[in-house]
């Protein structure tokens, strides 16, 4: 799926993470064994933008796991920063990978879902910093 931002521009971006039969994934938000990745990048070099549900970046580019009635259904928010958008990516299309890693077993992926993101060049340019 091609997902869209805009240069210089706070995004957010919902994905929905599925299991094997095609069905919502529960992720597990009690403690600390499940994490949500999300690196966006060109090829398999070094992502130029590495997110995770663990923690926000300096500029505050996060993934949140979104509960509906107390459960999870594999659903997540990225989302881009303005600033992190600005200094790590242009406008072009990117390969954006998301993984759901789990800690409490020898099998830590449990999901893998890969994407594009197209970032498009804004007409007004760089309007200033707005968050």
């Amino acid at each position: 799926m091609l997902h869209t931002a805009y240069d210089n521009r706070t995004t957010d971006i919902t994905l929905t993470l599925l299991d094997s039969y095609g069905d919502p994934l529960v992720i597990d938000t009690t403690g600390t064994s499940d994490t949500v990745r999300v690196k966006i990048g060109k090829g398999r070099d070094t992502p130029l933008l590495d997110l995770s549900s663990a923690a926000a970046t300096t500029n505050g580019s996060s993934v949140t796991i979104s509960t509906q009635g107390g459960e999870t259904l594999g659903q997540v928010v990225v989302r881009l920063e303005q600033r992190d958008v600005a200094a790590s990516l242009w406008p072009g299309v990117f390969d954006m990978e998301t993984t759901l890693v789990d800690e409490s077993d020898s099998s830590k992926l449990k999901n893998y879902l890969t994407d594009e993101l197209a970032v498009i060049a804004t007409q007004s340019g760089n309007t200033g910093l707005t968050s």
